[in-house]
């Protein structure tokens, strides 16, 4: 974990605890008392948004990867970018919460911890299996939300009986491990399955998500629908981007922050990426100002 693979809001915990490391970090009486300085909360807090800026643009990116991917019916690749934008869109809606992950490191071994940026909090250990940046984003999701294995924000995600166990964040992530994207057996066609609805009509693929993210087509109803998994495999990538643009501007306007999201030259690349993958005639602009503020 080298200085400049460290985020600003771990260097930043760092130094609000008078260390240059997650080495040092480790022992901290911080993880044993709290945090007991609002000024150093207050401090932490107030970089949320440009970690939140940072992971955006590479949710959005993501999303494009993966729509292009679908366009051409590559769908194992298209699956593992959805994924991603899915997993930096989940951490940060839990940003805009204020919670943090921090590693420390001690020998060879890495603890991650989650923090609710506030006096007197004191960062918990993530354990097990969730000791893993991936694992950690969904199961404090879960579990700050009340997330059980089928119900939640998305309404019920029907799911085959062996799989009911699973949030829908799991179940993702499972249709990710199942490409062995990883390996050397990676496997192109091995979710084809899941896309099959995707792939009916004649209509592009990004036309497809962008109804869905702008909320013309009738694929989600929130809090009603039965998604079924031949339609959640590109809805509910979709349905995350759309909530995570909706929470970031309510955060924006709740605490008076009136700077662009994206730069000029992300905003830029954005656009000439998703008029690459637009058919003639297409109006782009409804999804435009709906991912771009």
């Amino acid at each position: 974990m080298a200085s400049h693979e460290r985020s600003k809001l771990q260097q930043a915990f760092e130094q609000v605890n008078n260390v240059d490391s997650p080495y040092a970090l480790h022992g901290n009486a911080v993880f044993g008392n709290g945090m007991k300085d609002t000024g150093k909360v207050g401090r932490l807090r107030s970089l949320v948004m440009d970690e939140v800026k940072d992971l955006y643009f590479k949710a959005v990116t993501s999303f494009i990867v993966a729509a292009t991917n679908a366009d051409q019916k590559y769908y194992s690749w298209a699956t593992v970018a959805f994924y991603y934008s899915i997993f930096y869109e989940q951490k940060i809606r839990l940003l805009l919460k204020h919670i943090m992950f921090v590693r420390t490191l001690k020998d060879e071994s890495s603890s991650l911890y989650a923090f609710k940026m506030e006096k007197d909090e004191k960062p918990k250990r993530m354990s097990g299996p969730n000791n893993t940046d991936h694992k950690a984003v969904f199961h404090e999701w879960g579990k700050e939300n009340n997330t059980v294995a089928d119900e939640g924000e998305f309404g019920i995600l029907s799911l085959p009986s062996s799989d009911r166990h699973l949030s829908i964040f799991e179940w993702y992530q499972k249709m990710r491990d199942i490409v062995h994207y990883k390996s050397a057996t990676f496997i192109e066609d091995s979710v084809d399955e899941y896309w099959e609805t995707f792939d009916k009509g004649k209509e592009c693929g990004l036309v497809k998500l962008a109804k869905v993210i702008t909320n013309e087509t009738d694929i989600y109803q929130e809090k009603t629908i039965e998604f079924d998994k031949y339609k959640a495999i590109y809805s509910i990538p979709c349905f995350v981007l759309f909530k995570t643009v909706e929470e970031i501007k309510r955060y924006k306007f709740d605490n008076s922050i009136t700077d662009k999201t994206l730069t000029s030259s992300q905003i830029k690349f954005i656009t000439e990426k998703l008029n690459g993958l637009c058919p003639p005639g297409y109006n782009l602009q409804t999804l435009l100002d709906k991912i771009i503020f």
